[in-house]
């Protein structure tokens, strides 16, 4: 174990997540790709690489926030840059840059990576779910409180996970073309 893997706190829990792991793994591997490159491809190598990279930093980035709804937005913003990679990997591809084999193994560890965080997201969602449950209350006449309108919060919190259940199915369903 290095010196940099004994230094623990709480702060640095992100590092226990296989995701985050896996997508040091995917950055990594863009790099070895990328890293012989021609010249002239240097600013396509360096994007691929930058859209990689973001993958592991939003993630622990977001949970270093230590706010629940931050976490979830930068577990988004994770799978926007995973989006941007695999992409890139389709486009080099389709122009030649790379092989098939290439851009099948990078498009496995995406893929792992994408259904790490897809499962990520919806774990924080139904805990925040949880966590909100636990906040609402009573309406309190005593100190002028009108209270919290429990049935408007509660539809409000379904319809937004009805969005995220249907964007889930949605990928689930996609069917991805084979290359």
């Amino acid at each position: 174990m290095t010196n940099i893997e004994q230094r623990r706190n709480k702060n640095r829990g992100y590092r226990t997540l296989r995701v985050w792991k896996h997508s040091v793994e995917l950055y990594a591997e863009v790099v070895s790709l990328c890293r012989h490159w021609p010249y002239d491809m240097k600013r396509l190598a360096s994007q691929s690489m930058a859209s990689a990279d973001s993958v592991h930093r939003n993630i622990a980035e977001g949970y270093s926030r230590r706010s629940l709804k931050e976490y979830l937005q930068f577990v988004n913003y994770a799978l926007g840059s995973l989006g941007e990679t695999g992409s890139s990997v389709l486009a080099y591809l389709n122009a030649g840059q790379i092989s098939e084999a290439q851009a099948d193994q990078l498009d496995e560890r995406i893929y792992q990576v994408e259904n790490e965080l897809l499962s990520l997201n919806q774990s924080l969602l139904n805990k925040s779910l949880d966590t909100i449950s636990t906040q609402l209350r009573e309406p309190s006449p005593t100190y002028g409180d009108e209270g919290t309108d429990l049935l408007k919060l509660i539809n409000h919190l379904a319809d937004d996970l009805s969005d995220q259940e249907r964007e889930l199915n949605l990928i689930k369903c996609q069917k991805v073309p084979t290359i």
